[in-house]
């Protein structure tokens, strides 16, 4: 009986710390929520009005052209009779699946839509209403048709498939013996209303994570978006809540956006080989609260973008220096007391501050989307952006509002994003930069001028060819890097978005460059209307500069070969598994690995995640678009 109290008491525990500790966040969230009803029909534009119209819409005010007079939605499930009746005596499989799977419900594709029944049947409206729903990750395939009428109305079609969206992935490595390192459950489209539920065990490094996460696109029938996440970390719990409103698409006017997370995890330094410990962790507890609103001018393919917003952002190291931990190969589960010498080296970056900004933002928006298949997806469709997009981020503590700690400087936040894409022929590339940082003006307590600069650039290239259909060459070359950084930063070369020839944790540094070849080949074998399968190949090379980060040293370019085999379930799925194994060109055994993603490409998008975890909040004017910059 003590046995099974034990878990119980547990998550009592957590859940009245959570309730105490974020009173004040939660309310307010709740408060936001309440006033969402309100402000999608407030912030909703004019020109969108048929975002929301139901059959019998009163329609636009002024149309030029022939106007929708029925809306048919055409909601299917994962595979198509057909496609079932082309299986022959094997189709009951596919029946099974379609008969466990449930159905985005038409009434959810409904109101994602642009136009209703007594709108303008405008083509940008069109194009965009499928473009929003493909963005959704249980939505395989979506497309709009219109087929006229002898009134001149037209009657519009709606077809979405669905992708599988009950999913449990076993997160598996092979580096340094087999472990299971993730156990995820999720139902990506709950009950066919857009939600995504999830429960995940995280023990990777470390990470030792376990919680519950839900997001609704939907919340109350608006267009706003919730986010909800509890669990533990090793040393702590994390809580993190948002609810936003974004720009409906291209043609949305304005957007909102509040968020509020806190989390108290390990930082992990690696340490060069020959040391006789692989680690060094640090217990960090970081928080942040954003609240931004934002307008745009313009017209769809030439917008402007103009955001107001208040930030507060905090970094604490409880019991530092004691806390500060070696592990033995690799086990985090146990830790020994640092040395004087472990404390010397990470001393310059421990900097507890807690600061509060007044942010504005600017953005210039010049982009198309194109839809293209056989990239990052086998055999999916991916919506591709070309054009350039630049988004200005200027963030100021004037008088040293609500600020604190050991720099309690005066400074300006500088975050600059800029997006560039062209395609041309069978060549599509694609490019980012992100680089922020802080100016500061006077009482720093290390001095004035530029500190905590973070940047990471990407350039990646695909190149399908008409002679060689089922082939795509795919090219990246990615640089990351900080200067001064005065809160914790490392990067390594090894891992499986980096060298995949070497482990995670090898070469340290404060300074990378990434270069990959990979050819992806889809092959028609065994069965094309069940499974995607192909093959690939890769090269990568990269090399590793010390910086001024803890434990950094130069490398030299280092580089490895391998090859692997890539699924998507269903056929035509934008979903990618992959099994790779990779040869370090400097000696050493092979590296097996099983992904149940795509690692590098646009689906993933160009966020550098060990950059990622050393930015506090980094708010810019992108979190106002719906979506990331993933490839559809």
């Amino acid at each position: 009986m003590g046995g099974s109290e034990y878990p119980i008491r547990g998550r009592n525990r957590l859940a009245m710390r959570i309730a105490s500790r974020y009173r004040a966040p939660v309310r307010l969230l709740i408060l936001a929520m309440a006033l969402v009803p309100a402000l999608g029909a407030t912030l909703l534009p004019s020109s969108l009005a048929g975002a929301q119209a139901q059959p019998g819409g009163t329609g636009d005010a002024a149309c030029d052209g022939p106007r929708v007079s029925r809306l048919l939605i055409d909601n299917q499930s994962i595979y198509n009779p057909s496609d079932i009746e082309e299986m022959g005596r094997f189709g009951w499989t596919l029946r099974l699946i379609n008969r466990l799977h449930i159905r985005t419900r038409e009434d959810f594709i409904r109101r994602e839509l642009l136009f209703g029944v007594g709108d303008c049947a405008d083509d940008f409206r069109l194009r965009e209403s499928a473009r929003l729903l493909r963005l959704y990750p249980f939505i395989s395939t979506a497309s709009v048709s219109t087929v006229e009428q002898p009134d001149r109305s037209l009657h519009a079609l709606v077809e979405t498939r669905d992708e599988w969206t009950t999913k449990l992935d076993l997160g598996v490595s092979f580096d340094g013996g087999v472990k299971i390192e993730t156990i995820e459950l999720t139902e990506e489209n709950f009950l066919g209303r857009g939600m995504e539920l999830e429960a995940f065990l995280e023990e990777r490094r470390e990470r030792r994570d376990y919680g519950f996460r839900f997001r609704t696109n939907r919340v109350w029938g608006s267009r706003a978006d919730g986010r909800f996440e509890i669990g533990r970390t090793r040393v702590g719990d994390f809580f993190a809540a948002s609810l936003s409103y974004p720009f409906v698409g291209e043609g949305g006017r304005y957007a909102a956006y509040q968020t509020f997370d806190r989390k108290e995890d390990l930082f992990s330094y690696s340490l060069p080989s020959g040391s006789d410990f692989t680690n060094a962790v640090l217990p960090v507890q970081v928080e942040g609260f954003a609240l931004a609103v934002a307008a745009r001018s313009g017209e769809p393919g030439d917008l402007t973008m103009l955001g107001l917003g208040i930030s507060r952002e905090s970094v604490r190291f409880s019991g530092y220096p004691e806390s500060l931990g070696l592990i033995l190969g690799g086990d985090f589960a146990a830790q020994l007391p640092a040395g004087d010498s472990i404390v010397q080296r990470v001393s310059p970056q421990i900097r507890e501050q807690w600061k509060t900004r007044v942010n504005i933002m600017l953005g210039w928006r010049n982009l198309r989307f194109l839809e293209l298949r056989g990239l990052d997806a086998l055999h999916g469709v991916q919506d591709i952006e070309v054009g350039s997009e630049v988004n200005i981020t200027l963030g100021a503590n004037p008088g040293g509002l609500g600020s604190g700690g050991i720099d309690s400087s005066n400074d300006i936040y500088t975050r600059l994003t800029a997006f560039g894409g062209f395609q041309s022929g069978g060549l599509l590339v694609n490019s980012r930069v992100l680089l922020d940082g802080r100016n500061v003006l006077s009482g720093g307590a290390h001095g004035a001028g530029w500190q905590d600069v973070l940047a990471d650039a990407d350039l990646y290239g695909y190149w399908l060819s008409e002679a060689r259909p089922r082939h795509t060459l795919f090219a990246r070359v990615s640089a990351s890097g900080g200067w001064d950084v005065r809160f914790p930063f490392q990067l390594t070369l090894g891992g499986r978005e980096g060298l995949r020839g070497f482990r995670e944790d090898r070469f340290p540094g404060g300074r990378r460059v990434l270069v990959t070849v990979e050819d992806r080949v889809r092959i028609g074998w065994p069965a094309p209307d069940l499974i995607d399968m192909g093959l690939t190949v890769f090269g990568d090379l990269g090399r590793m500069w010390a910086g001024d980060v803890p434990f950094g040293r130069d490398t030299g370019w280092l580089g490895d070969v391998g090859a692997g085999l890539r699924f998507g379930f269903p056929s035509g799925s934008r979903g990618v598994v992959r099994l790779d194994v990779a040869f370090p060109l400097t000696g050493g055994g092979p590296v097996f690995r099983v992904s149940m993603k795509e690692f590098i490409g646009l689906r993933r998008g160009f966020d550098d995640q060990q950059v990622l975890r050393s930015r506090v909040l980094g708010i810019g004017g992108d979190v106002f678009n719906p979506g990331r910059r993933a490839g559809g």
